[in-house]
């Protein structure tokens, strides 16, 4: 698994079985002036601040500036700050509704229109397959008059080379995108139009390995008709970056058809275009069993994970969510038990919440489970609660007597 969530330190992640390409067409030209692409999910700036890195970016659609004649355009606003073991700003979008790579085959390249600051970045697809990942990019030369630029595919090459063992290939295609390279200026503002490589579309199967979701947010105000019961609370700073959420508290309660919820407060509001949070627990009494955890409480082991990895589409959520065990984590199907799997923010309130059906955890008879909360970005863990042991609770049946302990 590594040290992160499974989506590792890679700017994007996707894994899955797809049907060959069609022709070329249209990713996004921006005529609808949101950040949908045409696919169906959202262009999103992914960098190194998501790491806990010292850059930010950030993704707008603008009208176009002079020699460009259509209606809108997608800015990307970099600014490059060293901090970190990466550092990088781009804008990133999926090839599938659903997140899922697919076949690009009889496909020669990547072809859009750029402007902006003048310098030298990067253009291309990302590729994953099974447990390794890699971008496949090749430099894009921007000026500040708008070009037409076509990146073949025989050009790409891994960035970073020797991150990972993969080799280009048109199978396993999830991503593609714009960022900034090692010789990018470390302020700049391009804009794109007129992207094109289209997947075609197809059934959407959330079990599917990297399978990702379009999410509505649950109203957290409905959350209150509920009796929370306090798990833990958890020292402010005890984090892995200083830029990324820091988990305060975790609660749990049961509505009365079994959906249990867990709430974790936070030392600041959370983020407002993403964030992330996972539960794991130990459900079968056996603590040296299942996956090793990957975040600052290495010594616990979890037999389910609960999984809200998610950023701000266009007036929508989308990302990772879901239930699964850890067979199926391994195998990047995050919601390999269940895919109905709540999610409530509470800014003024600093609350993340992640609600699932009780038989979806897989407890014993009297329901109980040793668990572990964590928090972060939409890319990887920043804050364990607790950092060493487990919290102990019991997670009753709602048709059976008795109440939540801990």
């Amino acid at each position: 698994m590594g040290k992160t969530l499974p989506l590792g330190i890679a700017l994007v992640l996707a894994i899955g079985v797809a049907a060959a390409a069609e022709p070329p067409l249209r990713i996004d030209d921006f005529e609808d002036l949101d950040l949908e692409a045409m696919p169906g999910l959202s262009w999103i700036a992914i960098g190194d601040w998501l790491f806990g890195g010292a850059s930010d970016g950030e993704l707008a659609v603008v009208r176009p500036s002079p020699g460009n004649h259509s209606r809108g355009a997608l800015r990307l606003t970099g600014h490059l700050r060293p901090g970190g073991k990466i550092v990088v700003a781009g804008a990133w979008t999926a090839l599938r509704e659903d997140g899922l790579p697919r076949d690009v085959t009889g496909y020669r390249g990547l072809r859009f229109r750029v402007r902006g600051t003048p310098g030298r970045y990067l253009a291309g697809l990302r590729r994953t397959e099974r447990k390794t990942s890699a971008n496949f990019l090749a430099p894009v030369t921007v000026t500040s008059a708008w070009t037409m630029v076509e990146v073949p595919f025989r050009d790409l090459e891994q960035v970073p080379p020797g991150r990972s063992t993969l080799s280009f290939a048109p199978t396993g295609i999830g991503w593609i995108g714009v960022t900034s390279g090692n010789d990018s200026p470390r302020d700049f503002q391009i804009e794109i139009d007129d992207v094109e490589l289209v997947p075609e579309p197809t059934a959407s199967d959330p079990a599917a390995p990297w399978a990702m979701r379009k999410v509505k947010l649950t109203n957290p105000r409905e959350l209150d008709r509920l009796t929370f019961v306090m798990l833990g609370r958890d020292e402010e700073g005890d984090t892995v970056s200083k830029r990324l959420p820091d988990a305060r508290a975790l609660e749990l309660a049961v509505e009365p058809d079994g959906r249990v919820w867990f709430r974790f407060t936070l030392q600041a509001p959370p983020p407002a275009s993403w964030f992330g949070m996972n539960v794991a627990l130990d459900v079968d009494g056996k603590p040296d069993n299942g996956a090793a955890w990957w975040g600052l409480n290495k010594s616990f082991h979890y037999d389910r994970l609960l999984t809200a990895y998610l950023s701000r589409g266009a007036g929508y959520w989308q990302g990772f969510v879901g239930v699964a065990d850890a067979a199926q984590v391994a195998d990047g199907r995050m919601a390999g038990i269940s895919a109905d799997v709540r999610v409530a923010v509470d800014p003024s309130r600093r609350t993340l919440a992640i609600g699932v059906p009780r038989s979806a955890l897989g407890l014993a008879p009297g329901g109980r489970a040793r668990l572990i909360g964590t928090v972060g970005s939409s890319m990887t863990f920043n804050d364990d609660l607790p950092n060493e042991g487990a919290l102990e609770v019991v997670i009753p049946d709602p048709g059976a007597s008795g109440s939540m302990s801990h």
